[in-house]
């Protein structure tokens, strides 16, 4: 089985997530409203619906009085730049792009000169670039409809931080959008752009400022809390909408839902009550948003601040982890979630705890920036990882039931024949087709791969019940022109299995 101290580790978090969410009950609670202003009971889970009605019924009609009203000035930075992984993160929330395909389209946008180098895991940029990013952020409303009406001074000292770079710069346009064709590029790329290009306008624009508003209200010997805010100065939350609205006709409703509170203290009111009924609901599966935001904070808790790294992988392999969980057969998507298959679920229960645990990453890159520095043997350390390995050999061997394994590598695929070894089922899995004895056919295979010809489940039937199939279009390295053969079987027990080709005197139809 394909394990790793990085993919097994993400796969163990999905595995867990999915058991938190298998497992979860689910439990009734009521919350008591004053209708009139929307007002939650202090208490807002009661467990019993007798309980929610005697609130009501001492509280209805009855006056309720305003015993204090808190009023607090608080603002939001603006965001900081666009890293590989926090772009990867949006796209996924905003449009459901997995994290391969953000990868591609900005990738796709730097080879054309008009987004800066994507595999960043910087959010600034250095102290240098002020005057070209100004420049930039006037092409980006010249040419850019979505933007062309912002009127606001960018402040670009906010994303300016050599100290904070390190190979690459946070992500933003390069100059070249002020002749390139922006309404010509396709669907995914424009997106990816503009996304990038809001976050720079977002990036560099005023705090968002609002003024947020707490009451406490007493009725029938019950505290009401009521909560609120009113914005002083929208800010970058205001170009942020700009983008957000057009991709989601709800997102300014739901920003904007609360109503300022018109309150003060002494203020009577007369109640009137309403019960609704709630569930608490389960956590939530991971989608490529989460995973990622997970991954990047995995086991950053056991690194000292000196460590130039830290979570699972890096930004620019990060989607292609996801996605080799996924081609391995260990995940599947399920619309925008990720979950793992019976296999994620056998592999993860046969693994040791320190293979499956974001620590032992932790660990390990605490050694290598001490090794960095001087500070720590690289030959110890290399003892260890091969001392760790040997124990879990001996550990997984003696612990482990024989048939659990083979039971676990071998199940869930579709049968395409009789074994010639053993004449047991022969079943497709993720990267062969194999019995439970030991013979495998991998799809991943040499001679087919040289040969240009597809190694499909037909082909593979064939060998492993005729032991031979008769093939047309096969290339050969050395003419470099295709010929026909009969490609027949040659096994001899080993775990690689070979083959040996027979030569017609006319061409055979491929099977």
């Amino acid at each position: 089985m394909n394990i790793g101290r990085v993919q097994t580790s993400t796969l163990a978090m999905i595995v867990e997530r999915g058991a938190a969410i298998s497992g979860f009950v689910k439990e009734k609670y009521f919350n008591v409203k004053l209708n009139d202003v929307g007002l939650l009971e202090v208490n807002d889970k009661i467990k019993s619906l007798s309980e929610a009605e005697k609130i009501k019924s001492e509280c209805d009609g009855n006056t309720a009085i305003v015993r204090s009203v808190k009023r607090e000035k608080k603002s939001i930075n603006p965001p900081r730049l666009f890293d590989l992984t926090t772009l990867q993160r949006e796209a996924n929330r905003l449009y459901g792009f997995t994290a391969q395909q953000t990868l591609d389209y900005a990738q796709s946008l730097y080879e054309a000169r008009i987004l800066s180098y994507p595999r960043s895991d910087s959010q600034y940029l250095t102290d240098d670039m002020g005057d070209s990013v100004l420049e930039i952020i006037g092409y980006v409303r010249e040419k850019m409809p979505s933007f062309a009406g912002i009127n606001f001074t960018p402040d670009v000292s906010k994303i300016l931080n050599s100290s904070k770079v390190t190979d690459h710069t946070g992500i933003i346009p390069t100059a070249e959008i002020k002749t390139a064709k922006l309404d010509e590029l396709p669907d995914g790329e424009r997106k990816i752009l503009e996304l990038v290009a809001n976050k720079l306008l977002c990036a560099t624009a005023d705090k968002h400022e609002y003024e947020a508003v707490s009451a406490t209200i007493e009725c029938g010997g019950y505290s009401f809390i009521a909560k609120s805010k009113n914005i002083i100065n929208d800010g970058w939350k205001g170009i942020e909408r700009l983008l957000k609205c057009k991709v989601d006709d709800d997102y300014d409703e739901a920003e904007n839902s609360e109503n300022p509170l018109e309150l003060c203290e002494n203020q009577e009111l007369i109640a009137d009550c309403k019960i609704s009924e709630n569930w608490t609901n389960p956590p939530l599966a991971f989608t490529e948003d989460t995973l990622l935001k997970s991954m990047s904070k995995a086991g950053a808790d056991d690194v000292t601040e000196d460590v130039e790294r830290t979570g699972l992988g890096t930004p620019a392999t990060r989607a292609s982890i996801i996605e080799k969980l996924i081609k391995s057969g260990f995940v599947k998507r399920e619309k925008k979630n990720l979950v793992a298959t019976e296999s994620g679920k056998e592999l993860i229960s046969l693994m040791p705890d320190n293979i499956k645990s974001a620590a032992m990453t932790a660990e390990w890159e605490n050694a290598l920036s001490l090794i960095a520095k001087g500070e720590f043997s690289a030959e110890y350390f290399m003892e260890k990882i091969e001392n760790l390995v040997k124990e879990i050999i001996t550990s997984s061997t003696a612990n482990v039931k024989p048939e659990f394994v083979v039971k676990s590598t071998f199940s869930g695929g579709e049968k395409i024949g009789v074994c010639p070894r053993c004449k047991s089922d022969v079943c497709e899995t993720p990267k062969a087709y194999s019995c439970n004895c030991g013979f495998a056919l991998w799809k991943s295979n040499k001679f087919f791969e040289s040969a240009k010809m597809p190694f499909t489940k037909e082909i593979a039937a064939a060998l492993v019940n005729d032991e031979k199939v008769a093939l047309d279009g096969l290339y050969s390295q050395k003419t470099g022109k295709t010929y026909s053969a009969i490609v027949c079987l040659d096994d001899t027990g080993d775990k690689w299995v070979n083959f040996r080709l027979e030569f017609p005197k006319k061409s055979t139809k491929r099977r």
